[in-house]
């Protein structure tokens, strides 16, 4: 994952494989939730079919050297069998479904539908050794997560203490949190002033989710809903930024978009779009030097994983856009950037702006 562009790991290994002969093996539990809109969102497989690439590049088996193994779960409000359900099935997923019911008049059915939520939510969780939620499927992980692992689940000694170290020399931790010695939580905010907890990492422990249930729940005390949102994130961040084993994280290397230091993604370990745009929309405004290579990434993985699927269907292996003629009806779009993926379409008896168009995955 650290090296060029068209570079990836080679994905023809049996997926979700947890058995190991190493007995260390420990499983990971990485965590989507699915809002009514993204279920809905016609490019949805494209994204989780790349961030399930992007997670299992960096997990065991395909990483051999990795402790962790990946099982990627989705959580989908009341619609388990749902087409959209279904897509991330065949795709890998474990589909959870979570849904609420109460007598109880005064609470309000975004509450109920929020508490239920973080109910299924942390009780899932607890089932694996530790737990990471990426919120929602417009994220890459580019390189692995095994040293923050590694500080929260080896047991002590010489080699936890020499990570450690390696952590705090690496920047990658807040400076606030480097004395702390026991870690139960990481996470990252979206930015410096709005600390809103953005990406987190908990290991399985009962305390742990117990104490993040009874925050969460605290947040049903609000009015409305938007007092409710923003009592449950306020509620998230307080856990975090008040716990003595939970330790922030650059926010430069797991939400670069929203700092200005990042200059590119050479350090980078998590991408979420966030205020860039998505690659799949083909944006045909100006975007930034930050933005354009991390569609660039986008690309050549969506790239690597058709290969892959069309090698193990028997079928050439040479990847290229869909087939469209190209003439003066129809372009490529910043081939520098899309690869031909996102094509110019121009209706030649008309003046109208030509209309740029995505080429779906081959899944």
């Amino acid at each position: 994952t650290g090296g060029k562009d068209d570079e990836h790991v080679p994905i023809d290994v049996v997926k979700n494989s947890t058995k190991s002969n190493n007995t260390n093996l420990h499983a990971i539990g990485y965590f989507i939730t699915l809002t009514e809109t993204n279920c809905n969102n016609e490019m949805l497989p494209d994204a989780a079919a790349l961030l399930k690439y992007s997670i299992e590049s960096i997990s065991y088996p395909l990483r051999n050297s990795s402790l962790y193994s990946a099982t990627l779960n989705a959580l989908i409000y009341n619609n388990k069998s749902s087409s959209c359900a279904n897509q991330l099935r065949s795709l890998g997923y474990n589909i959870l479904s979570f849904s609420h019911e109460s007598d109880d008049d005064s609470v309000f059915p975004f509450k109920q539908k929020e508490r239920a939520l973080n109910k299924t939510l942390f009780e899932i969780m607890s089932g694996y050794e530790a737990a990471v939620n990426l919120r929602d499927f417009d994220a890459l992980l580019l390189k692995p997560l095994d040293d923050l692992l590694d500080a929260m689940l080896l047991p002590s000694g010489e080699r936890k203490e020499k990570i450690r170290h390696r952590l705090n020399a690496s920047s990658l931790i807040n400076p606030r949190d480097i004395m702390k010695s026991n870690i139960d939580s990481i996470y990252t905010v979206r930015g410096r002033k709005d600390r809103s907890v953005d990406f987190f990492v908990v290991r399985s422990d009962p305390q742990v989710y117990k104490d993040l249930e009874e925050m969460v729940t605290q947040a049903s005390d609000a009015t409305s809903k938007e007092k409710e949102e923003e009592g449950l994130e306020t509620s998230l961040s307080h856990y975090f930024l008040t716990s003595r084993s939970a330790v922030e994280l650059d926010r430069c290397r797991f939400h670069p978009d929203s700092c200005n230091k990042t200059k590119g993604l050479q350090n980078v370990r998590l991408f979420h779009f966030g205020s860039c745009e998505r690659p799949w929309k083909c944006p045909d405004t100006p975007v930034t030097p930050l933005c354009e290579e991390m569609h660039k990434k986008w690309i050549n993985l969506r790239r690597s994983v058709e290969s892959k699927n069309k090698s193990s269907k028997g079928t050439k292996t040479t990847i290229v856009a869909q087939e469209m003629k190209q003439d003066d009806a129809n372009k490529d779009f910043k081939p520098h950037v899309f690869k031909g993926f996102c094509r110019l379409r121009h209706d030649l008896g008309n003046n109208t702006k030509p209309e740029v168009v995505y080429q779906r995955m081959d899944l």
